[in-house]
């Protein structure tokens, strides 16, 4: 069960529940429960530095492979907070913190939220690493979603110089311009140049984007729309995906 990120000190396991089959408006229960995915456990450690929150470390499914790549996130903030100093400050300005928004099956999203004061002018823009629990390798959208979702694949850097994975197309800026608050951001989604970070939420139980390629004028309208799971399925989104999401979703985000 997904639950808000663990106090320091505790550790979090979520197993997923028993599904019961519905057949002619009749409940049949397998004869035997099925074996349960392996929990994953989130571990939480101490911050990287003042203000800036580190990554748990995991046990379960491809642990180890999660694990390194959670620590060489947090050598690169550490290094990115060392270095940022406004002109006559002695401390870093760099402030992090870290949410599970979900927590299996199938996937593990962290999600990063950086905001950082370095000399020119504050900014602020979200991580999220998201693993697939069968292999322990970021999930690369371009293989795990239809080609109407895809367009292409691009690569970017953020702050502390994480590679993000962003994702273009027709349909996800059409998706996001109709999930805009903000009426007037729509002009600034262009089809063949909007570029966005995807990540499941599990509490919302949907896939959350977010625009990733406005100029720092117009940061306002970097909103974060989340697709529900009735347009995922209408689109056509993969059975691995829809099952997931619906799962975690059902078991309380």
């Amino acid at each position: 069960m997904l639950r808000p990120p663990p106090r320091p000190g505790y550790s979090v396991s979520m197993r997923p529940p028993t599904i019961t089959l519905l057949l002619a408006g009749l409940a049949i229960l397998p004869a035997a429960a099925a074996e349960p995915e392996p929990a994953v456990t989130l571990t939480p450690l101490p911050a990287v530095t003042r203000g800036v929150a580190a990554f748990p470390q995991v046990s379960g499914p491809q642990a180890e492979r999660i694990n390194q790549s959670l620590r060489r996130a947090d050598a690169r903030v550490r290094a990115a907070a060392a270095e940022c100093k406004p002109p006559g400050e002695t401390r870093s300005t760099w402030r992090r913190t870290i949410a599970v928004t979900m927590r299996g099956p199938r996937l593990l999203s962290l999600l990063a939220e950086d905001s950082w004061y370095c000399g020119a002018y504050p900014d602020e823009a979200p991580i999220a690493l998201v693993f697939d629990l069968e292999t322990g390798a970021p999930v690369n959208w371009a293989r795990f979603l239809p080609p109407s979702f895809v367009g292409k694949t691009t690569i970017d850097s953020a702050g502390d110089g994480t590679r993000i994975g962003m994702v273009q197309s027709p349909t996800l800026a059409e998706l996001y311009r109709k999930g805009l608050t903000e009426e007037q951001c729509g002009d600034v989604v262009e089809d063949d140049q909007a570029a966005f970070q995807l990540w499941p939420d599990a509490k919302a139980g949907g896939l959350v984007v977010r625009i990733m390629t406005l100029p720092h004028a117009i940061a306002v309208c970097a909103e974060r729309v989340t697709i529900p799971l009735d347009t995922l399925r209408r689109l056509n989104a993969p059975r691995a995906l829809l099952d997931a999401l619906a799962t975690a979703h059902r078991a309380g985000g």
